[in-house]
């Protein structure tokens, strides 16, 4: 499932899920000590003089003088950010001499190493797992597979999701799924466990480096949305498919496992069919992981984009609640160390919780690598002649380019066109819903509720830039499916926003197609030079 919030998402997640076993009290130890010349300690003894012989002068009487009461001792608020030591990356290196030989027989040839991909100083690259163990399997699948590129500088963020079916080169092993190369890396022992795996194998591949990861099982991540109450999620298509009847159980209510599954199983008459249709829903735990993993008529492009959308809607309810105020991190910490497993620490969610906190939507941006980026290959291994994805490295390389450079904030604003929603259609909300997919296709898009002169039959576009039809009015037009007739000049040299679309009853809200990712509408950062350093199946 999705790995859950990173700081976009980080801190929004693993500020609410606390990640790292260990307590607080270890986390802070090393800036406990206290510095040299604040130390203080007995003086050391003095020799008695002996009583002199000579008779002395009797002493001065000392005047008395009144002594003023001390005020109050002044107390230094407690600064969360003394305690922000982040745990050091594990670092690894791309040596294609290095690489260990496979150990298992691969039904086609292994590729040459990826070209390193670039990005500039200030990015981090963390990787976002979500996998499906339960407690009666030992093994387990990372079905979600994200990698959030942090720009800790300008404070932005792109996400970039990866298919769980990618077929790779598995460093030691064999040409695999990539959603089996962290459980090999424990199984086997490789260094480093399955992230070390992980790290080398999507550096050979892809050329990408991650340097810290943060995973989250299907029972952890409900705890999250839980613990936030509900998040409200835009829902752009219906969906309907099978839930459990309320009350709903977990899997820790049961003795057993297998009374778990006597409850779940398909005849138990504990389901019931549920539509979740368009608008804006308030979902808990159970119906966030329903919603994000739900892939019936879909595919796993289209789920990808559902997490996306919880990834935004945690790091909202987060702000909303002062979840990411830096003075309540610390507990959150120690109330929710077994949510998450993470190799960051108390420190690294300190340092991420302000960038998190000060961030808009139009400064996170979404990627996901679908067929446009990948080849399909037909498997003779396999009985059923299985269909792998294949990196195809003709398009995928200028692509992942684009998703691991998250740009300057100023940038991103001056380069963004600027839309203003409103609602004209009886479908209550449906302006926020067609917002959230203008923010997704990179569009500084607010919505505003309904549309002051009532119902709309048709959708309208308004342009207020006076400019001649540009490329972004034209995609903007596509994607509303606004014929070129709807579009209204009104030139507005005060304007505050660039357009203003008026959802009409013809709007149809479903309008995405996975299997087309969306274009970047940035351009990379020029001259980038080389950094230092997440859908699951039930």
């Amino acid at each position: 499932m999705i790995a859950a919030s990173l700081v976009v998402l980080l801190a929004a997640a693993l500020a609410l899920s606390g990640c790292q076993s260990g307590s607080l009290e270890a986390a802070a130890g090393p800036n406990n000590t206290v510095p040299a010349e604040q130390a203080t300690s007995p003086a050391p003894p003095t020799d008695t003089p002996e009583p002199s012989a000579t008779p002395t002068d009797p002493p001065t009487p000392t005047p008395t003088v009144e002594v003023e009461p001390t005020a109050e001792p002044t107390v230094t608020p407690f600064d969360p950010l003394s305690l922000a030591t982040p745990v050091p990356t594990r670092a690894v290196s791309l040596n294609p001499g290095s690489y260990p030989a496979p150990s298992g027989e691969s039904s086609m040839e292994i590729p040459p190493p990826a070209q390193p991909i670039v990005s500039p100083p200030g990015v981090t690259n963390i990787l976002l797992l979500g996998n499906d163990q339960r407690p009666d399997d030992r093994g387990m699948l990372t079905d979600t597979i994200i990698i959030a590129s942090i720009n800790v500088q300008e404070g932005t963020v792109n996400l970039l999701s990866l298919p769980r079916d990618l077929f790779v080169y598995v460093p030691g092993w064999k040409m695999s799924k990539i959603n089996t190369v962290w459980a090999h890396g424990e199984s086997t022992g490789y260094p480093g466990g399955g992230f070390g795996l992980m790290q080398e194998t999507l550096l050979y591949n892809l050329g990408i480096y991650v340097g810290h990861y943060a995973m989250v099982n299907l029972s952890g991540f409900q705890d999250i949305v839980n613990i936030l109450g509900t998040i409200e999620v835009p829902v752009d298509c219906a969906m309907q498919g099978y839930v459990l009847r309320e009350p709903r159980k977990r899997v820790e209510d049961f003795a057993t496992y297998a009374e778990w599954e006597a409850y779940t199983a398909p005849d138990s008459g504990n389901w019931e069919l549920y539509t979740l249709p368009v608008g804006v829903h308030e979902l808990d735990g159970y119906m966030t992981l329903w919603y994000a993993r739900w892939r019936s008529g879909l595919d796993d492009f289209d789920r990808s984009y559902r997490q996306h959308q919880i990834l935004r809607a945690i790091v909202r309810k987060a702000k909303e609640d002062g979840l990411l105020n830096l003075t309540r991190i610390p507990e959150l910490w120690r109330q929710y160390n077994d949510l998450v497993q993470t190799s960051m620490g108390l420190g690294d969610m300190l340092q991420l919780a302000p960038i998190a906190a000060d961030m808009e939507d139009i400064q996170i941006t979404s990627y996901v690598v679908t067929r446009n980026y990948l080849i399909s290959y037909d498997d003779p291994a396999t009985p059923q002649h299985d269909f792998h994805q294949l990196p195809n490295p003709e398009t995928l390389p200028q692509f992942l380019t684009w998703a691991l450079n998250p740009p300057a904030k100023n940038y991103v604003i001056s380069n963004s066109a600027t839309v203003v929603v409103r609602n004209g259609t009886s479908v209550d909300r449906l302006d926020e819903v067609a917002a959230e997919r203008l923010l997704y296709l990179g569009y500084n898009a607010t919505a505003a509720g309904p549309a002051e002169d009532g119902l709309h039959d048709e959708t309208v576009i308004i342009d207020h830039t006076g400019r001649e039809k540009t490329s972004q009015l034209t995609r903007l037009a596509s994607e509303m499916r606004v014929m070129n007739a709807r579009i209204i000049d009104d030139p507005d040299p005060n304007r505050e926003y660039d357009y203003e679309v008026i959802l009409g009853n013809n709007y149809t809200s479903c309008t995405r197609r996975p299997e087309q990712a969306p274009q970047p509408t940035l351009a990379p950062p020029a001259t980038p030079t080389p950094a230092a350093e997440a859908d699951t199946e039930g």
